[in-house]
């Protein structure tokens, strides 16, 4: 006889701690500030440097641009490239009816999933999610990330790109793994002025991400923290619950669990990559990582440890 007591299995996390990068396009009011911020002329890549609460967020290998509302009344730090060196090692794609609604709190509104499915449906956005590493220019570091081409005119111009270097790839050594430029580089007008690239979609305009620098492909060698982090990501871009179709649940008691586990790490004074291997090593399950979290870090400490020989 199989009982239940009515709770459900939460999201799969990733394995590691990632940032989040969106998409936006490009302005051209914004010229004076090409320079220093290219992202924010020619449209690129931006993701904060904290959290609402002023934690900082994991890092990237890629420019810091100091950045203001548009009333210039607050002034805040984010992350930002108008194109990024990325390697993708999962990702997962559902279609979604997103509704808008208002907290009680502060008035104001977000779009909230209640729904999903595989198949396109009239009225749902798609939600292309991309886990991989951003490499800087020098490709001599790299940083987990998640990218979300998640608009419709970013999600069709980033599958464009894909299959741009989908066909590059195929010729990639088997030891090897091409690093993949998106982006965009703007454009030139009749008068030779550089300016961001724009396509009308529907009845506003958007810059494409674009597949940057293909006639020079760059490879990098395949390192064994590439292959655990693509066998460790499968569960995540798997994930039963995220692609199940239908209604989507709130997802409360993982939400609680994950700010229960991460206030435990800190408590015990655990550095960002100490709490995302110990997660790493639950296969991202809070519920186990916290009711293991203070034996296993224990032990570890102790198996690491070096010891002097007792004189005595």
């Amino acid at each position: 006889m199989k009982l239940s007591d009515g709770t459900t299995s939460g999201y799969a996390e990733l394995p590691i701690l990632a940032a989040h990068l969106y998409w936006t396009r490009g302005d051209v009011r914004l010229a004076s500030a090409a320079k220093d911020d290219p992202a924010a002329f020619f449209g690129g890549w931006s993701c904060s440097v904290t959290d609402r609460e002023g934690n900082a967020k994991p890092g990237l290998p890629i420019p810091v641009v100091q950045r203001s509302s548009a009333d210039g009344k607050v002034a805040f730090k984010k992350y930002a490239t108008n194109v990024l060196y990325f390697i993708p090692l999962a990702h997962r794609f559902r279609y979604e009816l997103r509704n808008k609604f208002k907290d009680p709190n502060t008035g104001a509104e977000y779009d909230k999933v209640v729904a999903s499915s595989k198949k396109k449906i009239p009225g749902y956005a798609p939600n292309r999610q991309v886990f991989g590493l951003v490499l800087d220019r020098e490709l001599k570091s790299y940083s987990p990330a998640v990218i979300h081409p998640n608009k419709w005119s970013s999600f069709i111009s980033f599958e464009k790109a894909g299959q741009t270097w989908n066909k590059i790839d195929k010729s990639t050594p088997d030891d090897d793994i091409l690093v993949r430029r998106y982006g965009t580089v703007g454009e030139k007008n009749a008068e030779g002025t550089l300016l961001p690239r724009f396509e009308i979609f529907g009845e506003s305009r958007s810059t494409p991400i674009e597949a940057i620098g293909t006639e020079k492909p760059i490879y990098i060698k395949v390192a064994d923290e590439i292959k655990k982090l693509i066998a460790d990501s499968r569960s995540w871009a798997e994930c039963p619950r995220w692609n199940a179709e239908g209604r989507v649940e709130e997802d409360a008691p993982q939400t609680v669990l994950q700010k229960e586990y991460y206030a435990k790490c800190a408590e015990m004074n655990l550095t960002d990559q100490d709490a995302a291997d110990h997660l790493a090593a639950f296969k991202g399950d809070y519920e186990q990582a916290l009711a293991g979290l203070t034996g296993d870090i224990i032990n570890a400490a102790l198996e690491s440890a070096e010891f002097e020989e007792s004189p005595f």
